[in-house]
């Protein structure tokens, strides 16, 4: 069995959506995929507010110089889930 072939039949019979695939080869279809960007958004800033939090509160200073930037993170992550 191919790689195409395998990923076919894990899709359902259909290839997953890639860049410059038209929307009818997809596993999803357009409107699965713009009714769930919204809720992917927020739960990819959730984790955003999450990672931020634990490195503020372990005052976990990994690569970066002023813990002003863990902050700015987290006021990033918030804003988006705020709006």
């Amino acid at each position: 069995m191919s790689i195409a072939d395998s990923r076919r039949s894990s899709a359902g019979g259909r290839v997953p959506c890639s860049a410059d695939a038209d929307s009818s080869s997809c596993a999803l279809g357009e409107d699965e995929i713009e009714r769930g960007l919204d809720v992917f958004h927020r739960f990819r800033w959730a984790v955003q507010a999450d990672y931020f939090a634990g490195r503020i509160a372990t005052r976990d200073m990994t690569g970066i110089e002023d813990p002003r930037e863990n902050e700015m993170g987290m006021l990033a992550a918030r804003e988006f889930l705020v709006d």
